[in-house]
């Protein structure tokens, strides 16, 4: 079964302020990811819980798995460059 993704009101935000392209490629991606979890750069953070952090170009999604209900949450989209910082 397929994971739905879902944003959060602050990656929605993120996402609203990049260029179209960049936007459009980091959309493509999660939707690749909900159908294959291996077909893109996703990787599971260390320090526990269940945080993911999805990589593309000088992007990376941070998500969290409901493993339950299926569902990724894309709680934030921020550079890489300051994807470790908060």
């Amino acid at each position: 079964m397929p994971w739905r993704i879902r944003l959060s009101p602050g990656a929605e935000k993120e996402l609203a302020r990049l260029p179209t392209g960049e936007r459009d490629a980091i959309l493509r991606a999660l939707r690749r990811l909900s159908i294959d979890f291996g077909a893109v750069d996703v990787t599971k953070l260390a320090g526990g819980g269940n945080h993911w952090r999805l990589r593309l170009e000088r992007w990376c999604a941070l998500l969290e798995l409901d493993i339950e209900f299926d569902i990724v949450h894309a709680t934030r989209v921020v550079a890489r460059k300051d994807a470790h910082r908060d």
